[in-house]
């Protein structure tokens, strides 16, 4: 093997081959465009995740108001579904919640635990209640009123409505 010199480069083997890499200026400039690209689109990230959270949010919410109209039709008995928050960001517990049932603090425990479903908001959203802020389920699985509710995050609202009968519907909202 024979070592070739030829100007500044250095070259192994009987012909000159290919530099192969990178030079700092171009690795620098590189990552120069990399972190330009990455700063743009961070905040268009930090609002996705939001709005994934609010999404996930109406949609567990709609889920359960669906299991309470349910159980309360299998069980015969009143069911009431509440957030774990109010309007105000106050924790609301499972027997703040079983109080809008009547005669809930005669229950028995099992009883207790069948006729209240406490649904977790995250901390990032904004409760807001247009009508209440609990729904009641009587035997039938049908609501006394119409109800709706509202959840909210920076840049977006949607409205859960629940009919009489118990229908949900959702829709996009200017504001909470």
């Amino acid at each position: 093997m024979r070592i070739i010199l030829t100007g500044s480069k250095f070259c192994l083997g009987e012909s000159m081959q290919k530099n192969k890499g990178f030079t700092l200026i171009e690795l620098m400039i590189t990552l120069a465009v990399l972190a330009i690209i990455s700063t743009m689109a961070a905040p268009s990230f930090g609002d996705l995740i939001d709005n994934h959270r609010l999404k996930k949010a109406v949609t567990d919410m709609k889920v359960g108001i669906m299991e309470a109209r349910s159980r309360a039709q299998l069980l015969q008995t009143e069911v009431v579904i509440c957030p774990d928050i109010d309007a105000s960001g106050t924790a609301i517990t499972a027997d703040d919640c079983g109080g809008n049932i009547l005669g809930y603090s005669s229950l028995v425990s099992e009883k207790k635990n069948e006729s209240v479903i406490l649904l977790p908001v995250a901390d990032t959203l904004e409760f807001a209640s247009t009508s209440t802020d609990n729904f009641v389920f009587n035997r039938q699985g049908k609501l006394t009123t119409a109800q709706s509710i509202t959840l909210c995050n920076s840049k977006q609202a949607i409205k859960l409505s629940v009919s009489i009968p118990g229908t949900v519907t959702v829709e996009g909202v200017t504001s909470c």
